[in-house]
């Protein structure tokens, strides 16, 4: 998961010092985006842990 650190507009700012050409922008988004996609990615797992399949047919614990 993404650390809280890096949603602050200082985390940003010191990104943006270390990388002169990337957008501040670009950079927030990213952040954004790869927190929505771990999210997803664990009520995924939890949705899979919850589904079990038996004899062909699909239960729900």
């Amino acid at each position: 998961m993404i650390s809280k650190e890096s949603f602050s507009k200082n985390w940003t700012e010191k990104q943006r010092a270390r990388f002169p050409k990337a957008d501040p922008q670009l950079i927030e988004r990213q952040i954004y985006a790869f927190e929505l996609v771990g999210v997803l990615a664990k009520s995924n797992q939890v949705l899979l842990s919850l589904v079990t399949r038996r004899k062909g047919r699909i239960h729900f614990t």
